[in-house]
């Protein structure tokens, strides 16, 4: 009985599941990358970068209300939702308690918020976005690398750089977006942050023996390091 009850739930997650995607696409829109835009990719969640590590902030909405309260003028908000919260896998199933149609209506009851289609790739919107805005994620991280700053509203392992600004008010914010940052800045700030961390850092093998095929340190050293 248990085992067929788990198995029901399985089916109505995926249908849910593909009807919230489905709903979701309908909702996107076309849009320029060369306009004026933060972009605003969403967690998965359940997911550690939202709960706990971005504390009172886990409610990517609220984030949301806040930068749009901080905006400036004229600008738009580029919202992504994050593909994995339409799978309909085992370990997604709890997604569903965080993503509806009502939260999708919330996301565009603003018109400066525009949904984008899956389809577009996050390192065209980061590289022509004024700023990455995430709540603890590795946009903020992506974004770095490619020579844009980054807000965000936790401590994830990159925030000290110097680039990147952790913002707790909706005046923290305008600070941030008023602050200008040319690419090679960016990246300057990217690697003193990495020099001063580096013997901070440890790079190691952590889900499954896959992580070390394709990982360019040896095994010993990979495993000493997890240790």
């Amino acid at each position: 009985r248990t085992i067929l009850d788990w198995e029901i739930q399985k089916l109505k997650h995926a249908k849910t599941a593909k009807e919230l995607k489905k709903y979701y696409e309908k909702k996107t829109q076309a849009v320029n990358l060369k306009s004026k835009y933060v972009y605003f990719p969403l967690h998965l969640q359940p997911e550690l970068t939202s709960q706990p590590e971005a504390g009172y902030m886990e409610d990517q909405q609220v984030a949301l209300e806040m930068l749009l309260e901080a905006l400036p003028k004229g600008w738009k908000v580029f919202v992504k939702e994050n593909p994995r919260q339409f799978d309909h896998t085992l370990n997604t199933i709890s997604g569903s308690l965080f993503r509806d149609k009502n939260d999708i209506n919330k996301f565009t009851q603003d018109k400066r918020v525009i949904l984008l289609p899956q389809n577009i790739k996050s390192e065209d919107l980061i590289t022509n976005a004024q700023i990455t805005v995430t709540l603890t994620g590795t946009a903020g991280w992506e974004s770095l690398n490619l020579g844009k700053p980054c807000i965000t509203f936790g401590s994830p392992w990159y925030s000290p750089c110097r680039s990147c600004f952790i913002v707790e008010t909706v005046n923290d914010i305008k600070k941030a977006l008023s602050i200008s940052k040319k690419k090679n800045e960016v990246k300057t700030d990217v690697l003193k942050y990495l020099h001063f961390y580096q013997e901070q850092l440890a790079i190691a093998s952590l889900h499954s023996p896959s992580d070390v095929s394709y990982n360019s340190r040896n095994y010993d050293e990979l495993i000493h390091e997890h240790s």
